[in-house]
């Protein structure tokens, strides 16, 4: 969710700088503008584009990695399931079964 929303933040800024460096485009032909604010525009909106494209490949990399994690875990809880079943068997093997009926009990000799 964090890569998310900063790749959401990334996008905004990216059109702000987007609009700003528009509306300074006509001005500074007309040179109503300082040559320095549109080169800080510039500069700005060039940034702007690579904080997108860092917020991607960070989107990129979380999706890679919860989907590693989460095969991980499937793998965990299969290795647990296989446990369980040899720990079932185990148990099984240790009942101790007599061939006759009846009690057991100590012979008293008087």
């Amino acid at each position: 969710m964090n890569a998310q929303s900063a790749l959401r933040q990334a996008e905004a800024n990216l059109l702000k700088a987007d609009q700003d460096l528009e509306r300074l485009k006509p001005l500074a032909a007309r040179r109503a503008v300082p040559e320095r604010d549109l080169d800080q525009a510039v500069a700005a909106y060039a940034s702007a584009q690579a904080a997108v494209e860092d917020a991607r490949a960070t989107v990129k990399t979380t999706m890679v990695i919860d989907r590693v994690g989460l095969r991980q875990a499937e793998a965990n809880v299969s290795s647990a399931r296989a446990a369980l079943a040899a720990a079932q068997l185990d148990l099984e093997e240790t009942d101790i079964r007599a061939p006759i009926s009846g009690r057991i009990g100590r012979i008293e000799v008087g």
